[in-house]
């Protein structure tokens, strides 16, 4: 909130952090309750890495290929626009 007169809110300001840290040694003995840790189960693949590698590489070498498809068809219609 912008108020009128700017030394009032600087002093509000100051005066609520100031408070804030008068108060700030008491909460190193505060109590905080943490959360529980959940535990999490991973299960063995169930197809070979080598099988897994292979699939993961032949769909990422389709996505690049149709992007340079992508690529050199706009490409080339750029070229035909402006030739």
């Amino acid at each position: 909130m912008i108020s009128p007169n700017p030394e009032t809110s600087t002093l509000k300001t100051f005066s609520g952090g100031f408070l804030k840290g008068l108060g700030a040694p008491v909460l190193l003995y505060e109590q905080h309750a943490l959360p529980s840790i959940t535990v999490l189960l991973v299960a063995a693949p169930s197809t070979p890495i080598d099988q897994s590698l292979q699939h993961d590489w032949l769909a990422i070498g389709t996505d690049f290929q149709s992007v340079v498809n992508a690529h050199g068809k706009a490409a080339q219609a750029a070229s035909e626009i402006e030739g």
